[in-house]
């Protein structure tokens, strides 16, 4: 029977289990091994001294089990946010209003199942309240990098989950995935759709939307999207669920 506990990190040690968890992820279980340079299997950049860190623990193994980092615009004004590193989001720098940059989700391959995932977004959604954020947003891995499937991918997401002008990334130059066919005709959206990470499905269930075209994220040789979820927009359901809010 688990035992879990859901909190922010408040501790050096803590922080550096999420750290150990993320890249035990990110670069063990990734086919490309040349980025493994990390201090003591620690994943770590310079956003994490201005983030806070949520994570999951299993308290039978006094193992660290799921993570996400939050990143408030608050704290960005500092050093701006993870995905200006990838994208230019101007745009989205210019909302006046509370946001949080989500990033670095996680979770042991022990543990990949609604159970976390719930625990991770209540604790998600009680900060959302708490600071009054109206906009969530972040880089999350596509699973795919095969040109043909991105581009099947984008181009579904174009047609169905595309945001405004006002919110549109543009991926830096140096991470533009030039092999995207936009006219790449969708034999199959049903495959299409199934194809594409359980991270992002779960961002377009409670309403995400998708901001630009896809990037490259260099660092783990990933395609990455930029998406945003307008926390008023969120689908009722999980509105009820997430925040507590019986609003129609």
């Amino acid at each position: 029977m688990f035992d879990f506990e859901v909190k922010i990190a408040q501790t050096q040690d803590e922080i550096e289990a999420a750290q150990r968890l993320r890249f035990e992820v990110f670069y063990l279980e990734s086919q490309d091994k040349s980025n493994l340079g990390q201090n003591k299997n620690l994943d770590i950049d310079k956003f994490d001294k201005i983030s806070k860190h949520l994570i999951v623990i299993d308290k039978n193994r006094n193992l660290t089990v799921g993570t996400y980092r939050l990143l408030f615009s608050l704290d960005a004004k500092q050093i701006g946010f993870h995905s200006e590193r990838i994208f230019d989001i101007s745009n989205i720098k210019k909302i006046d209003e509370q946001s949080l940059e989500l990033g670095r989700s996680c979770i042991h391959p022990d543990y990949r199942n609604s159970s976390v995932v719930n625990l991770l977004w209540n604790a998600i959604a009680w900060q959302v309240k708490k600071h009054n954020i109206k906009y969530i947003f972040g880089c999350p891995r596509l699973g795919l990098t095969n040109s043909k499937e991105v581009s099947e991918a984008f181009n579904l997401l174009k047609n169905k989950y595309y945001a405004q002008d006002k919110f549109r990334v543009y991926p830096l130059p140096q991470n533009t995935f030039r092999d995207l066919d936009e006219g790449l005709e969708i034999t199959n959206p049903r495959m299409a759709f199934r194809k594409l990470s359980p991270l992002i499905k779960g961002y377009l269930h409670i309403g995400a939307l998708v901001c630009g075209y896809p990037a490259i994220y260099l660092e783990l040789g990933t395609v990455v999207l930029f998406m945003l979820l307008p926390t008023d927009k969120m689908v009722s359901a999980y509105r009820r669920h997430f925040l507590g809010d019986n609003t129609k």
